[in-house]
C-alpha cells in the first residue's frame, strides 16, 4: 500500500486558506510559493484543494508519460466547461484518445515545421512597426496581438485584421469570468446572471463572430488547417 505524500504549501488561514493572497496577487503568490516550497505546491481555497506543478519533469509526467493517472474531471475544470466545453482540456478516457488522435497530425513535428516561416514574418512585421514607432509599448497587450495574429494565420490561412483588439477584448472577458470563478469557494450557478457573467455572455459571442467570419473565409483556401479537424477535437 502506497502512503500518500502531501505536497508542500503556504499555511494560510484556518477557514479560508490562501484565497485571500490568491485573490489579492495571484501572480506574486504563486512565484513567491514555488520560490519557497519547490516544484509542487499544495494550495487551498477554502474547501478546494490546488497543486501548482511548475517543473519541465513534473508538466511531462501529467501530460505524457503518466496522463492516465491524472483526471481532468475536476471541480476546477468543471468550471472551464463553460468557456472551452467538452474539448481535450476537459475530458477524460476514451473520449480525450479520441479528440487527441483526430488532432495529432495538425500539430505534426513535420506540420509545425512548416509554420515557422510564417511565425517569422508575423514577428518581424510587429518588430518593424515597434522600431517606426516614437511612443512607448506595453507589452503585455502587443504580445497578446502578435499571439492572436500568429494563431489565426496557422489554424485559419487568413490575417486576423482588423478583429485583433475585439478578438482580445473578448478573450480577456472570458478567461477573466473563468478566473473568477476559479477564485471563488462557492461557485453561482453560471446562469444567473452578474456583470462578470454579462460580460461573459458578450466576449463569446463575439468570439464566434469573429470565428465564424475566420472560418468562412478559411473555407476556399488550401493553405489552412483543416477546421473541420479542430472542431471534432474541441477545438471548435
Amino acid at each position: 500500500m502506497v502512503t500518500p505524500i502531501r505536497a508542500p504549501g503556504p499555511r494560510g488561514l484556518p477557514i479560508t486558506g490562501q484565497l485571500w493572497w490568491v485573490k489579492a496577487d495571484s501572480l506574486r503568490f504563486l512565484l513567491a510559493s514555488r520560490e519557497q516550497y519547490g516544484d509542487v505546491v499544495r494550495i487551498r481555497m477554502v474547501h478546494l484543494i490546488i497543486h501548482m506543478v511548475s517543473s519541465a519533469e513534473g508538466v511531462q509526467q501529467i501530460l505524457k508519460t503518466k496522463h492516465a493517472n491524472y483526471l481532468r474531471t475536476t471541480p476546477t475544470n468543471a468550471r472551464l466547461l463553460d468557456v472551452v466545453g467538452p474539448s481535450l482540456l476537459t475530458t477524460d478516457g476514451k473520449d480525450w484518445a479520441q479528440r487527441r488522435k483526430a488532432i495529432a497530425p495538425i500539430f505534426s513535428p513535420e506540420r509545425c515545421q512548416e509554420f515557422i516561416p510564417l511565425i517569422g514574418r508575423i514577428t518581424d512585421e510587429m518588430a518593424s512597426r515597434w522600431r517606426a514607432g516614437t511612443g512607448e509599448i506595453s507589452v503585455n497587450p502587443a504580445l497578446m496581438e502578435l499571439t492572436l495574429a500568429i494563431m489565426t494565420e496557422v489554424l485559419f490561412g487568413v490575417p486576423i485584421g482588423d478583429d485583433t483588439t475585439r478578438l482580445e477584448s473578448a478573450l480577456s472577458a472570458i478567461l477573466a469570468h473563468h478566473w473568477r470563478r476559479v477564485q471563488s469557494p462557492n461557485d453561482l450557478p453560471h446562469r444567473i446572471p452578474n456583470p462578470s457573467r454579462r460580460a461573459f455572455n458578450n466576449g463569446t459571442k463575439t468570439l464566434c463572430d469573429i470565428m465564424g467570419r475566420l472560418k468562412q473565409a478559411c473555407e476556399p483556401r488550401s493553405s489552412c488547417c483543416d477546421f473541420a479537424t479542430l472542431v471534432r477535437a474541441g477545438y471548435g
